[in-house]
């Protein structure tokens, strides 16, 4: 992609992503969010998040796709959540340390 990403979000009618901070983003501008997870990370970043949905299987992506595209969406509760204090508690390191142990130790 040549443009920034934050100049093309914004005028989005759909994000697809895995999980990652760009997700937010959308929420944030008011974007309809899928995350694709086929490898089945089961992470749970953005489970309190309701405007998300998580497709796990390729062959549902089109219809979640279509019905993401149509559907009349408030992201009122979500942009609240993600502007509390404890979002930006400056301990994402300390999350990422103990996703990676989790994953280490099996």
């Amino acid at each position: 992609m040549i443009e920034d990403l934050a100049s093309t979000l914004c005028i989005s009618d759909l994000f697809i992503g895995t999980f990652s901070s760009t997700v937010t983003w959308a929420i944030y501008y008011g974007i309809p969010s899928i995350i694709v997870d086929f490898y089945n990370l089961n992470s749970d970043m953005y489970m309190r998040i309701e405007n998300i949905e998580i497709v796990k299987v390729k062959n549902k992506l089109e219809n979640v796709i279509s019905k993401k595209l149509i559907e009349e969406t408030d992201f009122k509760y979500d942009q609240n959540l993600l502007s509390k204090d404890e979002v930006f508690d400056g301990k994402t390191v300390q999350r990422y340390n103990q996703v990676i142990l989790k994953n280490i130790k099996g």
